[in-house]
C-alpha cells in the first residue's frame, strides 16, 4: 500500500499544475452548485408548443428551463473558460449527429439514459476541461522554468 502512494507524490508535481487542476475543480464544483439550484423537473417527450420551448439541458428527468440556459452564469462562464475543450465536444457531437441522423433533424427533447444532448456535452466539457488545463498548466510552467 505504501509503494501505490510514493508514486503519486506531490512534491515532484508542479505547482502551476496543481493550482490549474484545483482551480479547475472549483470551477465545476461552482457549476454544478448553480445549475443545481436552477433544476426543474422535466418528463421527456413534452410537445413543443407556442411558449412551451424544450429545455437543452436535461438529466435525469430535470431540466435547466429555458430562459434560464442562457442566463445562467454558470453557463455562460463555461461556454468561455472552457471553451478549447468545448468547441473540440460540440465539432465531435455534430459529427456523430451528422452521421446517426438526418440532415433535416429538429431536436424534440429526447433524451438517451436519461441526458440530453447538451447534458452529454457538459459531462464530455467537463472531463476534457481537465486535460485541457493540465496541458496549459505544464506549457505555462515549462515556459516559466525556462
Amino acid at each position: 500500500m505504501n509503494r501505490l502512494f510514493n508514486r503519486f507524490d506531490l512534491k515532484e508535481v508542479r505547482r502551476t499544475v496543481l493550482v490549474f487542476m484545483c482551480l479547475n475543480a472549483a470551477f465545476w464544483l461552482y457549476f454544478w452548485i448553480d445549475i443545481g439550484l436552477r433544476l426543474v423537473p422535466y418528463q421527456s417527450g413534452q410537445l413543443e408548443s407556442h411558449g412551451n420551448i424544450l429545455p437543452e439541458y436535461v438529466w435525469y428527468g430535470w431540466a435547466v428551463p429555458y430562459p434560464q440556459d442562457w442566463d445562467a452564469l454558470s453557463l455562460r462562464l463555461s461556454r468561455e473558460a472552457q471553451q478549447p475543450a468545448g468547441a473540440i465536444v460540440k465539432f465531435l457531437s455534430l459529427q456523430v449527429m451528422n452521421r446517426a441522423y438526418p440532415p433535416v433533424y429538429v431536436y424534440r427533447g429526447e433524451t438517451f439514459g436519461g441526458v440530453s444532448y447538451a447534458g452529454y456535452q457538459v459531462f464530455a466539457t467537463m472531463i476534457l476541461s481537465f486535460v485541457q488545463w493540465y496541458l496549459i498548466a505544464g506549457l505555462l510552467d515549462w515556459l516559466i522554468s525556462k
